[in-house]
């Protein structure tokens, strides 16, 4: 079994990669916004603010999923 440092780094790399991804998405989402705005007007205005608003739930989200591994990784030696 690998010691608690190592499940930390390894699980602060996995947080770091979940988070590029979201933001990844959210950049996609603005990009076809801007590029859409001149054929689907307000609609394309939409995409971009329901992109970047998913953006930061789904940064929020990923912080709260890993939360509880964190938790448990720090307090298991008491528990």
């Amino acid at each position: 079994m690998k010691s608690n440092d190592e499940i930390r780094k390894m699980m602060d790399t996995y947080r770091v990669i979940l988070l590029a991804i979201i933001w990844i998405g959210v950049f996609a989402g603005i990009i076809v916004g801007s590029v859409l705005i001149n054929l689907m007007g307000g609609y394309a205005v939409i995409i971009i603010i329901v992109s970047v608003f998913l953006g930061i739930i789904g940064h929020f989200l990923a912080n709260i999923a890993l939360a509880i591994p964190f938790i448990l990784l720090n307090n298991g030696d008491i528990l």
